[in-house]
């Protein structure tokens, strides 16, 4: 919670300041708490969904991967999609480039993550068995 409320520390002190001066009143703290709340909770699940599949590639890679955030934001979509192509990096990364992607690709190929399907830039990226 510091992090949210030093991230405004305006808005912070107007939320506490607004107990005294609506007579004691919590609703706007109250508020801005749960505002707070509801966002740093959020941050929590999505670093556990992502310590998640951290786990389950161990579990089946027999191994520890540390995977960069692109890496994993790379599963989500082949999970989600099924595969994917070059087509979507932009999508995916707008302000990346396609030699970054590819590399964070290359590195996923290496461990055993995902499988190249075709060659060219009609290839298609897919989860391997072990990550599926």
């Amino acid at each position: 919670m510091e992090e949210y409320f030093d991230s405004n520390a305006i808005e912070y002190y107007q939320a506490l300041q607004s107990v005294e001066r609506e007579g004691g009143d919590l609703t706007a703290w109250l508020s801005y708490f749960t505002r707070g709340l509801a966002i740093e909770l959020t941050k929590v699940k999505e670093k556990v969904q992502r310590l998640s599949i951290d786990i389950k590639l161990k579990d089946k890679l027999g191994r520890q991967i540390i995977l960069s955030d692109r890496q994993i934001k790379i599963i989500e979509y082949m999970q989600k999609v099924g595969f994917l192509q070059n087509q979507a990096f932009q999508t995916l990364f707008p302000m990346i480039s396609e030699d970054t992607i590819l590399r964070e690709l290359q590195s996923l190929l290496k461990h055993g993550i995902i499988k190249k399907q075709g060659v060219t830039k009609g290839a298609r990226y897919v989860l391997s068995a072990y990550a599926g």
